[in-house]
């Protein structure tokens, strides 16, 4: 997700990857044995897509690029043939872009208020005998799911609070935020309690980095997530994720859920960062008090002031 500084963010919308240094990008992860998956957030979160292409919507309405922070109420119109030739020529073009088995369609925050009054969505409900708009945000990833596993990718979808989620396909995985039954579905801890590394360390501090069990089950790993809105360059970012980067490998590939062992390597570990000239949140930043915890939420807050729906 491109962003800018603060200011940037209220006045400028730019910035974009070439293919050239996409590529690029993936080869250097593969030059150091990782693989990349994308993630193509669908139908939600699509408001840039939205602006351009408003036939992609319910309502076909003029909209502006969202600018600021918050779940915004229109989203792909599920009931469309239109959008799915939309997102299947999108998946095609980044699968030869992102070469790797992973695949991450999205399907988070996504309200229904829209799908609800449309006519096109009610109309694809009543062709696919579904009961609720839930179900067919389930047809709906199942189907972009199915076309992934054409390709030969495992696609992955954010788990959320469904209130029916047995439609959905059983070979599509979960990253998993919440403790949100999988239904034995392959899944990726991403706990928004211990990795939503964007949030400042008065909600989650080194100790609950570094103390959180990886959920039980078919667990495939876990996953780091600098959510980068209010994050406007590398000395930021670098404040926000070390050292609780370490606090998570030492759990994820050592096993050990434990701050009293991952503190007694900490000395070490901030040496190695200012040996290779790496930004880093000092312990009594990492693990605030209960007034500088509080003043690092206060400041969180403020910015999601900005949040869509007050109007």
């Amino acid at each position: 997700r491109l962003v800018g500084s603060e200011m940037c963010i209220r006045d400028r919308h730019k910035g974009y990857y070439t293919k050239a240094q996409i590529k690029s990008i993936v080869k250097y992860a593969h030059d150091f044995g990782i693989s990349v998956m994308p993630e193509f957030d669908i139908p939600g979160h699509s408001r840039s897509a939205l602006a351009c292409y408003n036939y992609l919507g319910c309502f076909e309405r003029n909209l502006p690029v969202a600018d600021h922070w918050g779940v915004k109420h229109d989203v792909l119109c599920a009931g469309k043939e239109s959008t799915y030739e939309f997102v299947e020529d999108i998946v095609d073009e980044l699968c030869e872009l992102f070469p790797d088995k992973y695949f991450h369609i999205g399907g988070d925050e996504v309200p229904k208020h829209r799908w609800h009054l449309c006519p096109h969505c009610q109309a694809m409900m009543k062709k696919l005998g579904l009961n609720n708009e839930d179900e067919l945000q389930c047809c709906f990833m199942n189907r972009i799911n199915d076309y992934c596993a054409g390709k030969n990718k495992q696609a992955f979808m954010w788990s959320w609070d469904l209130k029916d989620d047995k439609l959905l396909s059983e070979n599509l995985g979960f990253t998993k935020c919440g403790d949100i039954n999988t239904g034995g579905r392959p899944f990726i801890d991403t706990s928004s309690k211990a990795y939503y590394i964007d949030l400042p360390y008065g909600y989650i501090s080194l100790k609950n980095t570094a103390n959180h069990k990886l959920y039980d089950g078919n667990c495939l790993g876990a996953e780091a997530t600098l959510w980068t809105e209010y994050v406007p360059d590398m000395k930021k970012a670098d404040k926000m994720t070390y050292p609780r980067l370490g606090a998570m490998c030492e759990t994820v590939w050592r096993g050990e859920n434990s701050y009293e062992q991952f503190h007694n390597k900490l000395d070490y570990y901030y040496s190695y960062l200012d040996k290779n000239r790496i930004g880093y949140s000092k312990l009594y930043f990492a693990n605030p008090n209960r007034a500088l915890g509080f003043l690092q939420r206060i400041w969180f807050e403020k910015r999601q002031l900005t949040w869509e729906g007050l109007s």
